[in-house]
């Protein structure tokens, strides 16, 4: 007896930007022993918030610490109080910061690799001082009213851009270190859309057909053995970018009769005869493909690293075989449907 097969892929076109701030913990044993409250608000801290332009479009290749975006803003929000403070009974270090973990530039991370974002005030020279985690001695005051600040922000390239992506969110926040307590935070309105000219990719084949030929059930003796390989590959077309430009390629392949699935072997489709088979697909090093969700998110469950193509033609090298997966098999038809996602990083 023998089985024959004939699967197909589809491109599911997702492709996501998205950007996620890191929290910043507070590494501090205090209680908070101050009463912060925003008026007309309440207790807690206070809300600042500023608005940026939807766009933001430049050359990606350009130098480390180049300013991508830059704009005095005032925020808007309520004045914030913070008072009665105890152990210490002063307001102590106040610490202005980012979200995340410093970087390069003075800036802090954004979810889009390569673009960090800085916050500060202007001195009255004109100079911008970034709230890059200074810390200010305040033990000689024993409260502080903040009205909304007036505030500088910027982008800034800490590295190889090879993606778009959304800022929104906490950009930044006043700290008082010796109470372990946040005054008041600085929140984007909206979202600000960081469009770097990389390269964009089309898939040049919808559907991919691979005939995985006849194979006796003597290939296929043992659990888990294989049959011989048959290479194929799914080609792209990209363009658009910046001489020079790249754009970071990331896959994740989905079984289609199973969506669930997050092994090495394909399930067979409804139609199929054969039971007790599966179908493995192999990456360029031989290394089995682990199915995963539809999805482009970064990180995603089998989601693997493809390469940093330019403006120019990709073919991504896979084989597929079969394996078996049951001790109790039958023989007949064995087919299989996967679908791919690709993520632009």
């Amino acid at each position: 007896m023998h089985a024959i097969t004939t699967f197909k892929f589809k491109r599911v076109a997702h492709i996501a930007f998205g950007l996620a701030f890191l929290a910043f913990g507070l590494c501090t044993n205090v209680q908070a022993t101050c009463n912060v409250r925003q008026s007309f608000v309440g207790p807690g801290p206070g809300r600042f918030t500023i608005s940026l332009p939807a766009t933001v479009a430049f050359d990606p290749m350009q130098p480390d610490g180049t300013v991508l975006m830059s704009r005095d803003v005032v925020s808007q929000g309520f004045e914030v109080y913070a008072t009665g403070c105890k152990n210490p009974n002063s307001l102590g270090r106040e610490m202005h910061s980012g979200v995340g973990t410093l970087g390069r530039f003075d800036t802090f991370p954004t979810s889009v690799a390569g673009v960090g974002i800085r916050v500060g005030y202007r001195s009255s020279g004109g100079t911008a001082i970034w709230w890059n985690n200074n810390i200010v001695d305040n033990s000689g005051s024993v409260g502080m009213t903040i009205y909304p600040p007036p505030l500088v922000v910027e982008l800034i390239k800490t590295g190889p851009i090879t993606a778009q992506g959304s800022l929104g969110g906490e950009i930044g926040r006043l700290t008082l270190l010796d109470h372990g307590q946040i005054v008041y935070s600085v929140f984007m309105t909206g979202t600000l859309t960081i469009k770097p000219s990389v390269p964009t990719c089309n898939v040049l084949t919808k559907t991919v057909p691979v005939g995985l030929g006849k194979v006796t059930m003597e290939t296929l003796r043992g659990l888990g053995s294989s049959s011989q390989s048959t290479p194929f590959d799914i080609k792209l077309q990209c363009a658009g970018g910046t001489q020079g430009a790249t754009t970071r390629m990331c896959m994740t392949l989905t079984d289609a009769a199973d969506p669930g699935n997050r092994g090495t072997a394909l399930s067979l489709s409804p139609d199929s005869k054969a039971k007790g088979y599966g179908i493995q697909i192999l990456r360029a090093d031989d290394t089995p493909v682990s199915y995963g969700p539809d999805s482009a998110a970064a990180g995603n469950p089998g989601q693997w690293y493809v390469g940093e193509p330019g403006n120019n033609h990709v073919a991504i090298p896979l084989k597929a075989r079969y394996v078996r997966t049951a001790t109790d098999v039958q023989p007949g038809t064995a087919n299989g449907v996967a679908t791919f996602t690709m993520s632009y990083q």
